[in-house]
C-alpha cells in the first residue's frame, strides 16, 4: 500500500469514527423537518389552485387527506363527473394529480424517515427516547448539535432549548421570556392549561436531563 492509499484509508477510518449515532439522528431530523415544510408548501399551493379553478371540489371535500386521495387516485373523468360540474380541461387536472401524488410520496418518505429516527433513538438513546418520545428527543439533539452537548446541559437550558429566537426577541423588546421550547410539544405539556405548563415543563426537562446523561455516559 503506497502513501496515497494509506492516507485515504486513514481518512476513511477517521470519518467512520466521527459518524456517531447522534449525528446521524440529527441529519435525518433535519431531513424530516425539510420534508414536512415542503409538503406544507405544496398542499397550500394545491388548495390555492383549486380555490381558483375548481372551488366546487374544495366545497365538497373539506378533509385535506381525502381531497388529496381523490385527486391522486380517481380518474380524471370520474373527478369531472362526480365533483366538478363545469367543463374543464384535462391538462390542468393532470398537473394537480401529479402534484397530489408528489405530496403523498413526500409524506410517505417522511413517515419512513421518522421510523428510522425512532429506531436509532431506541437502539442508542433508549432512556431519552422513552422519556421524551422520538420526535422531541430528535429535535432536542438537533437543537443541541450533539448528544454530548445535550448531556452536559442543565435541565433549565433543556427546558427552553429551541426557543432561542423568542428568548432574544424578548430581551430586545423587554417582554416576558419564553418558559419552554421544543418540549412544549410533548403530550404531557400540550394538554395542560397554561397555568400548569411551566411546572410540568420543569419536571420533564429534569427527567430528560437524567435520561440523556444515563444514555451518554453509560
Amino acid at each position: 500500500m503506497d502513501l496515497r492509499e494509506k492516507a485515504i484509508e486513514f481518512t476513511r477510518e477517521k470519518l467512520k469514527q466521527s459518524l456517531t449515532p447522534d449525528l446521524i439522528i440529527i441529519q435525518y431530523a433535519h431531513l424530516s423537518e425539510s420534508l414536512n415544510k415542503t409538503n406544507l408548501i405544496l398542499i397550500k399551493k394545491l388548495k390555492d389552485i383549486l380555490q381558483i379553478e375548481f372551488p366546487e371540489l374544495l366545497d365538497k371535500i373539506k378533509d385535506e387527506k381525502r381531497l388529496i386521495e381523490i385527486i391522486s387516485e380517481k380518474s380524471l373523468e370520474e373527478i369531472k363527473q362526480t365533483y366538478v360540474k363545469e367543463t374543464i380541461g384535462k391538462q390542468n387536472l393532470e398537473i394537480l394529480k401529479q402534484l397530489s401524488l408528489k405530496i403523498q410520496g413526500i409524506k410517505e418518505l417522511k413517515n419512513q424517515t421518522d421510523k428510522y429516527i425512532e429506531s436509532l433513538l431506541v437502539n442508542h438513546y433508549p432512556l431519552l427516547a422513552k422519556t421524551a418520545g422520538s420526535y422531541i428527543a430528535s429535535r432536542l439533539l438537533m437543537q443541541a448539535s450533539s448528544a454530548e452537548n445535550l448531556a452536559k446541559m442543565p435541565s433549565s437550558k433543556i427546558q427552553i432549548l429551541g426557543a432561542e429566537k423568542a428568548f432574544f426577541q424578548s430581551q430586545q423588546n423587554q417582554t416576558r421570556t419564553p418558559r419552554f421550547g421544543v418540549i412544549a410539544q410533548h403530550s404531557s405539556i400540550a394538554k395542560l392549561p397554561e397555568s400548569q405548563k411551566a411546572r410540568e415543563a420543569r419536571a420533564l426537562a429534569s427527567a430528560i436531563s437524567k435520561a440523556i446523561k444515563q444514555d451518554y455516559f453509560r
